[in-house]
């Protein structure tokens, strides 16, 4: 939720109509040549939207139906028809679930069901096979291709997750499928509905006017207005899958729909938007350049920061515990690699009647914990997001953002590891914490060599002494940190100790005659004329006398003297 304005009340924003940046796509001619508007593509390397599930799978993208080569017009994806009896070396029972194109022709992609006798032996029990008696199919998640006219028949097939079917030759409870290299089974409401099964078939095209389906990929981000001042301004833009992708890249081609004002909401500039694609999805004519055009367009995917991202997939921030938008795992688990994402993945249609049973407890007046500890157990969000307006799956369609979701990580992983050792011994130096400016005044440590002079001073010397480093500082700043680890190497190359600074410590420091104790008063970096960065502690002595050590001779905290000054060997 945005920060409520304290300005002045202004103007509805404006948003730019999606039919009109259509129009003006394919009214270019030179770009429309190069979009794809056919059914989707099965390709082994995987690049364009069309070789994608959501383009072949989805009827607003891709045909519903195929002409058998028997004369006979068989609607594949309605219930009693997406079942078929097919050759494949035997007579076999399999799911269609697209229509697709490839360097052959068009296929159908048919997902395999199994018989009881087909089962592994792990899950053959008496019990499945008494009901592999009965009629019961195992579906799977293999597919494979097959030419149309090896299709003998349309078959009924009832899945126990939907309406049961008055007339019916085989049912489904089970799934079969592999997870981490072993054979598993869950039940068969545990998986993604195919879009058919919850999308509105558009309208046919007027005869003999041609038809073209577009994908929209919507992208929704804030940004800051000015440089010191920061006043969120949500944009909110489109792209159209159907360019190949290296149109997309071009910024040219991203168009922009709207603007959320400070202060404004989301769901209020969306709407207008999301009326017009409901309107988009059902198919309109429009006449570009001279000729009349059936135009269906769709969302394909909606794309935002971490917190939005997960508020358009009706999931809770990624604060919360079960923050994932495509499984429910919870945080104590998001490292498990043994953790079942397809048995603990979010499901659209489970999704949605979690949902309707929030709403039934927000009409009902149910108290505000009960609404939360509800949306807490299973992971949503209190809002639900416009978009549920729309035929998309919002666990399916709403990816990460992947620069947003890893530039931050990176970012510190390179602030933290381009530290360079003068000591070949000394390998892996990471800095961690950086030092607030309020927490750098209340320790009275100096960031810039103009506000101490001793401290300049003595980062002199220490190139000096330790790196023969003999010159004037060209950068005069410091960061400092609350936390360094480096690895030591023995004489012969190999791992000898994993050394851990904390700013505080006591270490101790071996003198010429005795042992003595030292503090680590702070830990900091600097770049040096050569552009290397180099890492140094400041180590406060019991007698009030500060040095400064040289990080890369740190070894088994302890000191050895070198004429006035000390490094850490």
């Amino acid at each position: 939720m945005k920060t409520p304005s304290t300005s002045t009340p202004f103007k509805n924003s404006y948003t730019i109509s999606i039919s009109e940046h259509i129009r003006r796509v394919l009214g270019n001619r030179s770009l429309r040549s190069q979009m794809y508007f056919g059914p989707g593509i099965e390709a082994e390397t995987k690049s364009e939207f069309w070789h994608g599930n959501i383009w072949q799978e989805s009827p607003l993208f891709s045909p519903s139906s195929i002409q058998i080569d028997n004369g006979k017009a068989y609607d594949i994806f309605t219930n009693n028809g997406s079942f078929i009896k097919y050759k494949n070396k035997e007579t076999r029972v399999g799911r269609i679930i697209a229509i697709v194109s490839t360097s052959n022709g068009t296929k159908l992609k048919i997902q395999q069901l199994y018989f009881g006798s087909e089962l592994p032996r792990i899950f053959a029990s008496l019990i499945r096979k008494e009901r592999a008696k009965n009629g019961e199919l195992w579906l799977s998640e293999i597919t494979y291709l097959t030419n149309p006219f090896n299709v003998i028949e349309p078959f009924t097939v009832w899945p126990h997750n939907t309406p049961e079917l008055s007339n019916y030759q085989f049912y489904v409870r089970e799934i079969l499928y592999t997870y981490d290299g072993r054979w598993k089974i869950r039940d068969c409401k545990l998986w993604h509905l195919h879009p058919i099964e919850y999308t509105q078939l558009p309208m046919l095209a007027p005869y003999n006017v041609p038809t073209l389906k577009i994908i929209l990929d919507i992208y929704y981000d804030d940004f800051g207005t000015f440089r010191n001042v920061y006043h969120s301004l949500g944009g909110i833009y489109l792209q159209i899958c159907n360019m190949p992708l290296r149109l997309r890249k071009q910024l040219k081609n991203h168009f922009v729909l709207g603007f959320v004002l400070f202060g404004g909401e989301f769901d209020d500039v969306m709407k207008p938007i999301i009326d017009e694609i409901k309107i988009l999805e059902k198919g309109i004519l429009m006449n570009i350049a001279g000729q009349d055009i059936w135009i269906i367009a769709a969302l394909g995917v909606i794309t935002a920061d971490l917190p939005q991202g997960n508020d358009l997939a009706d999931t809770k921030h990624h604060s919360s515990n079960q923050e994932c938008r495509s499984c429910l795992v919870p945080k104590e688990r998001l490292s498990d690699i043994g953790f079942d994402i397809k048995l603990n993945a979010r499901y659209h249609h489970i999704t949605n009647k979690k949902i309707d049973k929030l709403k039934e407890l927000i009409q009902r007046g149910a108290l505000q914990k009960t609404v939360n500890d509800y949306c807490t157990e299973h992971g949503l969000s209190k809002h639900q997001s416009i978009l549920n307006h729309l035929t998309r799956n919002q666990h399916l369609q709403t990816p990460q953002d992947a620069y947003h979701a890893i530039a931050g990580k990176l970012q510190r992983l390179m602030d933290s590891s381009n530290i360079t050792s003068y000591d070949d011994k000394i390998r892996n130096i990471k800095t961690r914490k950086r030092l607030s400016k309020n927490e750098i005044q209340k320790l009275s440590l100096p960031v810039k060599f103009d506000n101490n002079l001793q401290f300049t001073y003595d980062i002199i010397s220490a190139y000096d002494i330790y790196m023969e480093k003999r010159a004037a500082l060209i950068h005069r700043r410091v960061e400092f940190y609350k936390q360094i680890s480096y690895t030591l190497l023995n004489d012969d190359g190999i791992f000898d100790t994993y050394m851990n600074l904390h700013s505080g410590d006591i270490v101790q420091i071996q003198e010429e005659t005795y042992l003595s104790y030292a503090i680590l008063k702070g830990i900091f970096t600097h770049q040096n004329n050569d552009g290397l960065v180099y890492s140094f502690i400041w180590v406060d002595w019991p007698q009030y006398l500060i040095q400064f050590f040289n990080a890369q001779f740190m070894k088994n905290k302890q000191l050895k003297t070198h004429g006035g000054t000390k490094s850490i060997r």
